[in-house]
């Protein structure tokens, strides 16, 4: 039995609280000494009180469901305090010890929406790559589906597989019933927040200043006389601090090989303690032709709350084609940092 002394309500207050070991309630209830004290008793015990307490001057019997196997304990209350009889220790059922293996709605996977790979997901603040996340989801899982920042509907997730053939095997995917469409921008979402608390404004790529910024970029690479070819230009609070990030995508790709001069990039323009801060996220720049390379042309396909913390992350496209790569930055005060990356995935 635990006795806590503390300020007196003057009312009754029952505070249930599920334990998680055992298949029982824990109860508290405060008991002022009188209606001039200004002090009370908290009396702690394992039970289930039935029915609700009413104050009486002669006193309540309250009686206790039992744990399974164990004899039916009560307490009694009268004016001047408490009796009880002390409640016995069951074991607990081995049906209610916790799993190793983390329930569907514990891990929120992010999900490519149009072919199903696995993007990744969230396990109690944990980023999980396409591997972990996969060992983690259970079938049954349901999902939001998004075309950008709209709403598509509600799908349910199977057993995450792994892929077989084509590009990309090896991946792990999920198949989403009902699926979305095959062409289109759709992410396939298992939180239970607002996964866009925030849309990006775009702005004109005529802005002189984020035109200087990609050049300066480029010269810094090598890349002589560059032509400077805005392809996003995007202003949006990450972080819901009230200062807006601009994020750029630039790309000049001349055929299916790079020539000398080309390039592709996504840079975010910062704001920090000391001033303005780019940060490259993804780039590839060729100051030379490479006939043998396949380049990939970057751009931004997403800002969305993949974690519930509020703020936003950026998701970054590499395409070859129609196949590539995917990344998800997340955004701190001084820094933009990677926190998940898909080597390959199909795009329409």
């Amino acid at each position: 039995m635990k006795i806590v002394r503390f300020p007196s309500f003057h009312t009754w207050l029952f505070i249930p609280i599920i334990l998680s070991l055992t298949a029982c309630e824990l109860t508290i209830i405060f008991r002022p000494a009188s209606e001039d004290e200004q002090t009370g008793y908290v009396e702690v015990f394992t039970g289930t009180l039935t029915p609700s307490l009413t104050p009486s001057s002669t006193g309540t019997e309250i009686p206790i469901l039992p744990l399974p196997g164990t004899p039916a304990p009560s307490l009694t209350l009268s004016p001047t305090g408490f009796s009880t009889q002390t409640l016995p220790t069951a074991t607990p059922s081995p049906t209610t010890n916790p799993s190793s293996t983390p329930t569907p709605a514990e891990v929120y996977a992010i999900v490519s929406g149009h072919d199903g790979i696995l993007l990744g997901a969230v396990h109690r603040g944990q980023w999980l790559d396409n591997d972990a996340a996969s060992v983690r989801l259970q079938g049954g899982a349901h999902y939001e589906i998004y075309e950008n920042s709209f709403f598509w509907g509600k799908s349910t997730g199977s057993q995450p597989f792994q892929i077989t053939s084509g590009a990309c095997s090896g991946e792990w995917a999920i198949n989403l019933t009902p699926a979305p469409p095959t062409i289109g921008n759709f992410l396939a979402l298992g939180g239970n927040w607002p996964f866009f608390p925030r849309i990006p404004q775009e702005l004109t790529a005529k802005i002189e200043v984020y035109q200087q910024v990609i050049s300066d970029l480029l010269l810094e690479q090598g890349i002589e006389n560059p032509i400077v070819q805005l392809t996003q230009l995007l202003r949006i609070d990450l972080e819901g601090d009230g200062a807006d990030e601009v994020i750029i995508s630039a790309t000049f790709l001349e055929g299916n090989t790079p020539q000398a001069g080309n390039y592709s990039l996504v840079v975010a323009r910062k704001a920090i303690s000391t001033g303005v801060q780019n940060i490259l996220l993804k780039g590839e720049f060729y100051p030379f032709a490479q006939p043998d390379h396949i380049p990939h042309r970057f751009i931004v396909s997403n800002f969305a709350d993949l974690n519930g913390d509020g703020k936003l992350e950026l998701i970054v496209d590499g395409i070859q084609s129609n196949t590539g790569q995917t990344w998800v930055f997340e955004s701190e005060p001084t820094a933009i940092t990677e926190v998940l990356h898909l080597p390959c995935r199909t795009f329409p």
